[in-house]
């Protein structure tokens, strides 16, 4: 988000353009330039041994699997622009559903607040 602008109008943009992807579908373009996204964010995250050692360590912590993290981004790569659609309105669109916004604290000395 933009500062100065209101949540609840990034949430109506948000909205129209998942609504929009519901109503048209997905373009291919689009879904293929999200997945390379989706690779450029996970590929540059490794890129020293220090960031690499972290990754494989909270994988084996968390997942008890070192290579759970590798095995994800394999089925993230197997998703299809039709199943993205069934979880957009299965979980997205769909009513209820909660939103959570979160804004910054006032900058300035505890005394200001007082």
């Amino acid at each position: 988000m933009q500062h100065g602008v209101p949540a609840a109008e990034g949430e109506r943009a948000i909205e129209r353009v998942l609504r929009g992807f519901l109503d048209e579908g997905i373009p291919p373009e689009e879904f293929e330039r999200a997945l390379n996204q989706l690779r450029l964010c996970h590929y540059s995250s490794l890129r020293t041994n220090m960031a690499l050692a972290r990754y494989v360590g909270r994988y084996a912590i968390t997942c008890g699997d070192a290579f759970f993290g590798e095995k994800f981004t394999q089925a993230v790569e197997r998703v299809t622009p039709e199943q993205v659609l069934h979880a957009l309105d299965r979980y997205v669109t769909s009513a209820p559903r909660v939103v959570v916004v979160q804004t910054p604290h006032e900058t300035g000395s505890a005394e200001a607040a007082a």
